[in-house]
Parts: structure tokens; C-alpha cells; sequence
């Protein structure tokens, strides 16, 4: 009697085991990526929107300053953004907890709405202010934010004591950066002219390195500090927001260094949001209101001239006092006018000054 041959029996058996794992494999694996899907949707469905490059910045800084220093990556989406605008996002955001490498995009924006993903990294300034604020360590192995950070412990200690008000840490930290510092037109080949380490170890910096310096010493220092992005002049600007005495007051070292001239002012010392308005520009909605001018530096220092005869005290005392230069306000009359009065009443055939015009006042500053 012949057996019956088993053979084809079993290999259909194997091929059918097979192909059910297969299917139950695709299954899976098709479901793992169905979830993947709609966890991404559902995420994405969350993300701000942005349509201006300033709203975009301010999402980016909003999520900066919420993360202590360990985001990767920011995303939104965005409307009606061209990408000439986005590859100059830098220019827009505050530095101080990171700075926009790259970005990519899902769509036009420049069309219609589309995801954008920007890359995040930090730099010298980051590493040493997520130190002061979070105490995130600063990488052995980065010189250069180590170094920083060792700039600004030397000379906030050699400017203040901890005893110090802070309203006289701000001004010795700010005369420091003011004297130390020369204004930069900036090279695009050396970032470290837009940061911190510029102004602080290099001595030279545009107006990001005042304002990300000024950021540094002053919270190192115990003072709170941020920096507004904005425009002056016609030109993209940055500066700083200080709250003294509970208050908040805007502090723009930059444009109290006048280029060349070597001296220190204080005509952009703690001003209110009205005063600092005459000639910048910022989207007031989106930083701290500042209405005090208790703390404005002529207001500390009773240097505004109401009266012709004031203003010639004033003057008499500055131009007899150490120094190539003095400073003053005049409110309630013409600047010029009291200026040209001096002239006459003290026999000097010429005198050279500027005039800072503010909403309330004028700040003079006489050269010797």
C-alpha cells in the first residue's frame, strides 16, 4: 500500500502562517503610522500662527523664554510671509535664549498658510544666561561662553556690591559698557559683534551686543532685565526694558555711546514708554508697559533746567567740572535759546553742543 505524500500540505500551511504575519505585521506597522499621523495632526493643530515676521519673532521669543534653554526647535504656522523676510528672522528676535540657525517649510508662505520649523542654537550669550537664570551649567569645553561669563562676574563685582540700590547697579553697569564699548557697523563674518561677547571682551559691538551686555551684567547682578527689538531711525534696533523700584523703564546703551566722541550719556536713561517713543518704535503690545519716569536720570539728578538762570547754574558748574563734556535738560523753554543766553552772559564766542529732543524735555550735551 502506497503512503499518502504529506509534502504540499505542510508548505501550504507554512505560506499561509506566513503571509497572516505578514498581514498582521503591515497591520500593525500601518497602524503605528496611522497614530504617528493623527498625534502630528493633533499636535500641529495646537501651533501658533503667525502673519508678519514680527509676529513670527514673537512666537519664537515666547517659546525661547518659556523653555530653559533645552528647545531644539520651534514651529508655527505662517501666512503671507515672504522667505526674504524669514532668512532675516534673527533680526527680529531677542537673543538672549537662543537664535534661529536654519528653518524649513511645508508650503508657500509667501501664499498661504504653511508649517514652518525653525532650528534653534545657542550661542555664547545663551549659554552664560541660562546659567544666571535657570543655572543650566555652562559646557566645559566652550571657551568662549565660559570666558563670557567670566567677563561679566569680574565686572559686575568690581561695579557693584550686593548692598548697592539698584537703580545705582544699573548706572555704574551701564557707564562701564558705555566706556568700554565702541559702536560697530557690524561684519557679517563676525558674529561676535551682535553678541554679548563683542561689547564685553572685544570692545566693539552693534546694538545687539550693548543690549544682550546690558542683559547680562545686570542679571548677573540681581537686576531684572530684557531686551525689545524694534527700530530707531529708520534701522532695525535693540535695547533693553530694566525694572527699577517695581517699575519698568526703557535703557538704550547704544545710542548713549555717541559714535567717536568718547564720552558717556545719559539722554536714554530709564525712560517711559512715551519719553523713549519719540524716536523708536516697538510693538508695545507685546513687551511690559513702562509709565514711570521716577527713575529717568535727570529726574534722579535734578538736572532739568526750567529757567534760563537754572540752566546757567547748571552750566557754570559743568563747564568748571573735571571732564570733556557735562549734560542737562531744559523744560519749559527753548534749549537753543537758553544755550545762546549762556553764550551771551559768559563771553564765549562758540560753543558746541547736541540736542536730544524728548516728548517732556531736551537733553543738552555741551563738549568743552
Amino acid at each position: 500500500m502506497m503512503r499518502k505524500n504529506n509534502r504540499g500540505g505542510v508548505g501550504e500551511v507554512f505560506l499561509r502562517g506566513l503571509l497572516y504575519s505578514l498581514l498582521i505585521a503591515a497591520a500593525v506597522f500601518f497602524g503605528i503610522m496611522v497614530t504617528k499621523l493623527i498625534k502630528q495632526k493633533i499636535k500641529d493643530s495646537k501651533l501658533d500662527e503667525a502673519h508678519n515676521i514680527e509676529e513670527v519673532a514673537d512666537i519664537i521669543t515666547a517659546k525661547l523664554s518659556e523653555g530653559k534653554g533645552d528647545i531644539d526647535s520651534v514651529s508655527m504656522y505662517v501666512k503671507r510671509v515672504s522667505d526674504e523676510d524669514l532668512k532675516r528672522i534673527n533680526e527680529y528676535i531677542s537673543t538672549l535664549c537662543g537664535s534661529v540657525d536654519t528653518y524649513r517649510t511645508s508650503g508657500n508662505p509667501n501664499k498661504g498658510k504653511a508649517k514652518v520649523t525653525f532650528e534653534i542654537k545657542k550661542n555664547t550669550t545663551t549659554y552664560v544666561y541660562d546659567y544666571l537664570k535657570n543655572g543650566t551649567a555652562i559646557p566645559s569645553d566652550n571657551f568662549d561662553a565660559n570666558r563670557l561669563y567670566e567677563a561679566v562676574k569680574n565686572i559686575a563685582d568690581s561695579c557693584t556690591s550686593p548692598g548697592m540700590a539698584d537703580y545705582q547697579k544699573e548706572l555704574r553697569l551701564h557707564d562701564y559698557l558705555v566706556n568700554h564699548c565702541q559702536y560697530s557697523y557690524g561684519s557679517p563674518d563676525d558674529e561676535n559683534e551682535f553678541r554679548a561677547y563683542g561689547a564685553l571682551i572685544d570692545g566693539e559691538a552693534v546694538c545687539s551686543g550693548y543690549a544682550e551686555a546690558m542683559a547680562l551684567l545686570l542679571t548677573y547682578s540681581g537686576v531684572e532685565c530684557k531686551i525689545v527689538i524694534g527700530s530707531s531711525k529708520d534701522e532695525n534696533h535693540a535695547w533693553n526694558l530694566v525694572k527699577i523700584s517695581g517699575d519698568w523703564y526703557h535703557l538704550d546703551p547704544t545710542w548713549d555711546d555717541p559714535v567717536e566722541l568718547g564720552i558717556v550719556t545719559h539722554a536714554y536713561f530709564n525712560l517711559s514708554d512715551d519719553q523713549i517713543a519719540y524716536d523708536h518704535s516697538w510693538n508695545r503690545d507685546r513687551t511690559e508697559k513702562a509709565s514711570s519716569t521716577s527713575q529717568n536720570y535727570f529726574n534722579v539728578t535734578s538736572k532739568i533746567c526750567s529757567t534760563v538762570s537754572d540752566f546757567e547754574l547748571t552750566a557754570q558748574f559743568g563747564m568748571n567740572s573735571p571732564g570733556n563734556s557735562f549734560e542737562t535738560a531744559v523744560s519749559g523753554g527753548n534749549a537753543a535759546d537758553y544755550i545762546q543766553q549762556f553764550v551771551n552772559d559768559y563771553y564765549f564766542t562758540s560753543l558746541k553742543y547736541t540736542l536730544i529732543e524728548r516728548n517732556s524735555y531736551t537733553v543738552v550735551i555741551i563738549y568743552k
